[in-house]
């Protein structure tokens, strides 16, 4: 990707661990924990340095046939003091003082063998990375946040109709239809390639990091009598990592070129790319989606959590523009990843009304005693754990040193 040569080095801060995953996961006897490090191995390396003789055990082997629990029996043959020849894939910081094996073990009752797995971190030549199409989302779900907020007043005047009509999954345009009035299939058939067209004039580089950590993630609220120690497991960016790149995104002036030329530029059309298409515009939207989220998050306040002190603070150097925080990854909260908080706190009575809140606003249509409540949403969260640290995970801060 074509960036400004000219451009100086933007420093990029992991202000809490971030997990951006890859829908893979790893099985637990890959990772061999010694010293607070947890190096990954490929099963294959593992599997080569096994003795033939343990590998092709007949005990072993009866046992996997007739287990109830066949992969924690297949586990077992992994038991062993011989690290393989082969060199690690990569080291992630382990923070529990027990291999991980046991610490998946030491839950009530014992774990099933399908929780017995590890959500792998994205990666490129096995360094972790946060995806430019991750960052490119959270962008284009700032600049359309910010967009209805500036536009509020025709945003209220449209949201019951909107509301009333609406059917199945968000429409991709539904900005265009709270903001001008437009029916669905009106917003897609004037205006649904030039949307496309228009995302297309950001360019968004991955960002390349360092360090890892393997931790717990934890699922909030809980029942601590259960003694579960997580939902699961995760490979993480590790928090205080940081790296220096060229500015993050930049808008193609050839692409914004060719979109002027394509399209008639009506006044919706001049208005999104005046919007869209200017690198301090950009910016003015991150800042305000950001510190309106974090201000109005409802993380539980009777938990002690780590990094949200340094969050604050980076969110207060937005004020100098030189500096702006961004959230990603998963298991962040549903309000940093929609424009539902800015409805929620501006028509609360239309969102909370149950069938819009179904139809409309909730994540999930479960029903009964999981599904989401309207009144008090969101109430579960998930958090990185270590035996020292709880961390709401996914915030970044991103500083250079001009306006690029």
């Amino acid at each position: 990707m074509s960036m400004n040569p000219k451009s100086k080095s933007t420093k990029i801060t992991i202000l809490t661990p971030v997990h951006v995953g890859t829908g893979r996961t790893i099985e637990p006897v890959c990772y061999i924990c010694k010293n607070g490090i947890a190096s990954c191995y490929a099963m294959e390396d593992l599997l080569e340095s096994l003795p033939t003789d343990k590998l092709l055990d007949p005990a072993n082997l009866s046992r996997l046939a007739r287990g109830t629990d066949s992969k924690r029996d297949f586990y077992s043959v992994f038991k062993s003091n011989k690290l393989p020849s082969a060199k690690p894939l990569y080291r992630l910081n382990w923070y529990e003082p027990e291999t991980l094996q046991s610490y998946l073990m030491k839950a009530k009752g014992g774990r099933k063998a399908g929780s017995l797995e590890v959500s792998e971190q994205i990666k490129a030549l096995n360094t972790p990375i946060i995806p430019g199409s991750t960052l490119k989302g959270a962008i284009e779900c700032a600049f359309k946040y910010n967009l209805l907020k500036t536009h509020y007043d025709k945003v209220h005047s449209h949201l019951e109709e909107y509301c009333q009509n609406a059917r199945g999954s968000t429409p991709e345009l539904f900005c265009l239809q709270l903001i001008y009035g437009l029916s669905a299939a009106q917003a897609r058939k004037q205006y649904g390639d030039f949307v496309k067209d228009l995302y297309g004039c950001l360019q968004v580089r991955d960002i390349p990091f360092h360090a890892m950590e393997l931790l717990a993630v934890m699922r909030y609220p809980y029942d601590s009598r259960k003694k579960e120690y997580s939902c699961g497991l995760a490979e993480h960016i590790g928090s205080g990592d940081s790296t220096s790149i060229e500015f993050p995104f930049e808008i193609n002036a050839f692409k914004v070129q060719q979109l002027e030329r394509k399209y008639p530029m009506d006044s919706i059309q001049t208005e999104l790319v005046n919007h869209f298409c200017s690198k301090e515009k950009l910016l003015e939207a991150i800042r305000t989606y950001y510190a309106d989220m974090v201000n109005e998050d409802d993380l539980p306040d009777d938990l002690n959590l780590s990094g949200l002190d340094q969050v604050e603070t980076a969110i207060r150097k937005q004020k100098n523009q030189k500096s702006f925080v961004m959230r990603v990854g998963q298991n962040t909260t549903y309000f940093f990843k929609t424009v539902s908080r800015l409805i929620q706190q501006r028509d609360r009575e239309l969102f909370e009304n149950r069938t819009y809140f179904e139809n409309v606003f909730s994540p999930t249509k479960l029903r009964g005693k999981n599904a989401p409540n309207p009144q008090d949403f969101p109430r579960t969260f998930s958090f990185a754990q270590t035996p020292d640290d709880l961390w709401p995970t996914g915030f970044i801060e991103i500083e250079y040193a001009d306006e690029n």
